[in-house]
């Protein structure tokens, strides 16, 4: 459920649980931007980011016609690398994608929302928005024990969906 315009964090966690099998041990081919939104495009699976909204399967039906900044720094830094997790910070709106080559990718999803890409020592390479202390060359405060345990028995209760429905 959107809630304030947002989708709520219940349902965040429980996408990021349904999308984690489809995105771990993918390749990130490429990322574009569109009308502010952004096509994270894997192997054989796509999501769009609405920064400090949602995220949701699909795709877009139109592209830029010149490739957005942040999109060609990250495109250049990780190329085509393998997706080694994917999760959400337990409690929060902020999802990780964490690379092969210790890249990390941010996806806020408070406020105005945020992109923002780290390297393996959490410094921020390049982001989408600066505000307070978070500018590129800073560290992002990131503790991977925050990350969410979705353990064996972790249930759905939200959606009633599958893998042929993503």
């Amino acid at each position: 459920m959107i809630i304030n315009g947002k989708i709520s964090y219940q349902e965040l966690e429980q996408l990021v649980f349904l999308l984690k099998s489809r995105i771990i041990n993918s390749y990130i081919k490429k990322i574009y931007h569109y009308d502010n939104l952004w096509l994270f495009k894997f192997n054989h699976f796509s999501f769009v980011f609405e920064p400090g909204v949602a995220i949701w399967p699909g795709k877009f039906i139109e592209r830029e016609k010149i490739i957005h900044s942040v999109g060609v720094k990250i495109r250049k830094e990780i190329g085509d690398t393998k997706v080694i997790d994917f999760n959400i910070i337990d409690n929060d709106r902020t999802i990780v994608l964490k690379l092969k080559n210790n890249f990390k990718i941010i996806l806020e999803l408070f406020a105005k929302g945020n992109l923002i890409l780290l390297n393996e020592n959490n410094t921020i390479v390049v982001l989408t928005r600066i505000y307070g202390d978070f500018s590129h060359g800073k560290i992002y405060p990131l503790d991977e024990s925050d990350l969410k345990n979705f353990n064996n028995d972790y249930k759905l209760l939200l959606f009633n969906l599958n893998e042929n429905n993503l």
